[in-house]
Parts: structure tokens; C-alpha cells; sequence
């Protein structure tokens, strides 16, 4: 498994290629979902965990709607 920083900064370049190619791409951080998202399309960029329990995860929305 990749460590987390690696993990999410793959992800980010792999989503700058679908969402805006060659243009700046704006990703924030949500606290309130302990998650990245982008604020331009509303795409997570990290996926929902498997504990049915989390209380980041089990009530987070499909889009991203930002910080």
C-alpha cells in the first residue's frame, strides 16, 4: 500500500488530466469529511473507507461541495 501523501498526489495528477487538462485545478480539503475534493467539477479525490461506522465516511455526499 502507498503511503498516503503518494497515494493522494497520484490521484490529483490523474484527476488534473480528466477534469481541466493543462489548466490549474483547485482541490481543497474538507474537515468536516476528513477528505480532498475538487472544487471545480466536485469529484472526491480520495475514495469513501469501508468502516460502516466512520464518522467521516457512512454520511458523506457524492459531490464535493468544498471546505
Amino acid at each position: 500500500m502507498k503511503p498516503f501523501k503518494e497515494a493522494i498526489v497520484e490521484k490529483f495528477e490523474l484527476h488534473k488530466k480528466t477534469c481541466k487538462p493543462n489548466k490549474k485545478v483547485n482541490v481543497a480539503r474538507s474537515d468536516t469529511w476528513d477528505a480532498y475534493g475538487c472544487l471545480d467539477c466536485g469529484e472526491w479525490l480520495q475514495s469513501k473507507c469501508s468502516d460502516r461506522n466512520c464518522e467521516f465516511c457512512v454520511n458523506r455526499p457524492e459531490k464535493f461541495e468544498g471546505p
